[in-house]
Order: structure tokens, then C-alpha cells, then sequence
């Protein structure tokens, strides 16, 4: 039986759901500027570029992604690939624009903690680190864990740089919550995290992507001149920031999917892959929380993959039953794109996801 997916949007939420398909294979010329392989051989990993192959070989419907990349078309979105068996089997926008990710920076975080997570104790609490800011923490607030600011269960209330009026709208009042105990989606536990990590490691977080691993995964495109760290809104613990191409941000979903191996070397470790991109905390029916990343439900509850997403419905999304990943980037742009409806919502990025999934075929 052919199993595909579909995501829809309700008036209630998003619903996700499985139904039968089939396949028929189709040319892309998008495709025209990877390499062609002829006989895709199993877990791949790109070279100085990416290789593309036929959909139909590895299981999809060309016809089906044709109706995803028709969908795309209608978004204000930059860029979309979809990697399947490591190579590419649809390249739609400009892949080799350069994007603020916005949010995706913390999954991006996650994978520095995890090269060096043999040296760093997510138990430690804030106290123990000398941990502080501008506004000074509460002893109840010191007595957070690394832990808590990984799954943004911290409790600590405070201004944050580059968050959004919404974000603070929904903030809970301080000291409200003990740390480990509310889940809230706080850009202060992610920047001070950014803090802990130079703190722990004496590495600087960009410099530390660069060698650590935009240079072992070959990224074609990343430069330490597109980073950059803000302080906005009063916090001493700044916001890091990446701007990354779809071709790179799909090789950082890919190291991932092979759980932190790059052609036999281990960046990441692999333990702390699983760890990170399990459910920790239940945010919503369709999403849960890990260490920085989210993890994609369906009705049901079943786990579809897991994503970093940013603002402007961009993502990357792994599913490893389906050694698959997909990049979505979308430059959210001023506010006023915002007022003007121009910037990509999740329920379309969702949308979109869910049309890609429906041409799987198993």
C-alpha cells in the first residue's frame, strides 16, 4: 500500500492526516543546476555540491511535486529544497539566497551544544555558572538548570532582545512559574543560552558554526560576515544571529538526519540528537518542544519528524522514517509586511509540507 500525507487547515487548527497516492516521474528544470546521478546509491552525502536524481527512484511523485512547487509559487517564499537519500529531488526559488532564519538560529545552537556536550552539564543551574543580567535575577530565578533554558522552561521572566510584542504580550508575570514547570516560548532562556555556550566553551558561537560545522558539511555559501549578534530591548545576553541559504540550511537538516555522522566523521553526538528531537513538553495538539527543535504531530498524536522553524513559516524539517529533508526560507521582511499580509504564515508552510509529504510514496 502507498502511504502519503497530507496537511490541511481547519478553521480549528491544523489537521494532519494519511491517505493512498501513486507516482509518475516528471522533469524539473529548476533541477538543471545540480548534478545529475544516473543510480543514487544509499545515505548519501553531497560533495562540494549538491547531486540530484530522478524523484520516481526514490519514491516520489514527480506529478504531485509539481502541484507542491504550483503551491509554492502562490507564497511570498525565497527558497524550497527537498532532499531525499541526500540527494536533491526538488530546488524550487533561489536556493542560493542568503536569508535571516530568525528563529532556526536556535536549532543551529543546539547543534554546537552537542559537539561539545561531553563537556557541558545541562544540570548545572544558573548559579553555578555566575549567570546574571541587567536586571538582576532572583535567587529563584539562579536555581533554573541549562536544562530548563533548552526546553524554554525557565521561569525567568525578563526582558529579551529581538522578541516580538506578541512574545511579550503572552510572557506570564515574573516569578509566576518555577523553572521546569511552564512551558513559554521565551527568546530569554535561547539568548542566554548563546551566553552559556562562549561561557562553557570559551568559543565564539559564530566562529564556533564556522569550524565546527559549516566547514565540515562543505556549506557552499556561509560566511562569518552574514552573522550577527543584537542587543535591542536592555538584556546583556544578545541575540546570534544567521543568515543561510536553503542549500546550506538543508546540509545542517541532513547532518541531523544522520545523526551527527558527516561521511564516517561525528560532529554531533548522536545521543544528544535523540535527546534533543524528543517530545520533553506539549505546546500544542500538533507540536511538542525538545531541546530547541519541535517535533510535527498528526491528529493522532503520531510523530511526523521534527523542524527548526522561523519566522515566516520557514523551517527545516526531518522525517528520518523517510530519510528526507525539507527547507523552506522566507525573508520575513519589515513589519509592514506583516500589516500587508506579505509574510508567510505556519498553517501555509504547513500547508506546503503537507503537500510534499502526499507525494511520498511507500
Amino acid at each position: 500500500m502507498n502511504v502519503t500525507y497530507v496537511i490541511c487547515i481547519m478553521v480549528t487548527g491544523i489537521l494532519l492526516s494519511s491517505k493512498s497516492g501513486c507516482s509518475q516521474e516528471k522533469n524539473y528544470s529548476e533541477l538543471d543546476k545540480f548534478e545529475y546521478v544516473a543510480n543514487p546509491v544509499p545515505s548519501y552525502f553531497p560533495g562540494k555540491s549538491w547531486n540530484r536524481t530522478d524523484p520516481l527512484k526514490m519514491g516520489w511523485s514527480a506529478d504531485k511535486l509539481e502541484k507542491a512547487h504550483q503551491y509554492f509559487d502562490s507564497l511570498n517564499a525565497d527558497a524550497f529544497m527537498l532532499i531525499s537519500g541526500g540527494y536533491v529531488i526538488a530546488s524550487w526559488g533561489e536556493t542560493q539566497k542568503k536569508i535571516n532564519v530568525r528563529s532556526i538560529r536556535k536549532s543551529l545552537l543546539n547543534g554546537l551544544f552537542g559537539v561539545y556536550i561531553d563537556s557541558i552539564n545541562i544540570n548545572l543551574r544558573l548559579s553555578d555558572l555566575g549567570i546574571d543580567d541587567s536586571k538582576k535575577l532572583s535567587e529563584k530565578e539562579k536555581e533554573a538548570k541549562i536544562k530548563d533554558l533548552l526546553t524554554s522552561t525557565s521561569g525567568i521572566y525578563l526582558p529579551a532582545n529581538y522578541t516580538t510584542s506578541e512574545a511579550d504580550e503572552k510572557k506570564p508575570a515574573r516569578g509566576s512559574k518555577k523553572a521546569g514547570e511552564h512551558w513559554y516560548y521565551n527568546n530569554w532562556d535561547f539568548n542566554a543560552l548563546g551566553t552559556l555556550y562562549s561561557k562553557i566553551t570559551s568559543q565564539d558561537i559564530f566562529k564556533s558554526f564556522e569550524q565546527k560545522i559549516a566547514i565540515p558539511l562543505q556549506m557552499e555559501d556561509f560566511s562569518m560576515d552574514d552573522t550577527e549578534m543584537i542587543i535591542d530591548n536592555g538584556s546583556v545576553h544578545p541575540a546570534y544571529v544567521f543568515k543561510l541559504t536553503a542549500r546550506d540550511a538543508a546540509r545542517f537538516g541532513l547532518l541531523y538526519l544522520r545523526k551527527g555522522s558527516w561521511n564516517k566523521q561525528s560532529l554531533i553526538s548522536s545521543e544528544w540528537i535523540e535527546e534533543s528531537t524528543r517530545s520533553h513538553f506539549t505546546v500544542t495538539k500538533y507540536f511538542d518542544y525538545g531541546y530547541l527543535w519541535w517535533i510535527l504531530k498528526d491528529r493522532s498524536g503520531t510523530r511526523l519528524g521534527y523542524m527548526a522553524r522561523g519566522n515566516g513559516g520557514q523551517f527545516i524539517f526531518v522525517n528520518p522514517e523517510l530519510d528526507m529533508v525539507a527547507v523552506l526560507l522566507a525573508d520575513p521582511g519589515s513589519i509592514l509586511n506583516k500589516w500587508l499580509g506579505k509574510r508567510i504564515e505556519l498553517k501555509e508552510s504547513l500547508t506546503l509540507l503537507g503537500k510534499v509529504l502526499d507525494a511520498k510514496s511507500n
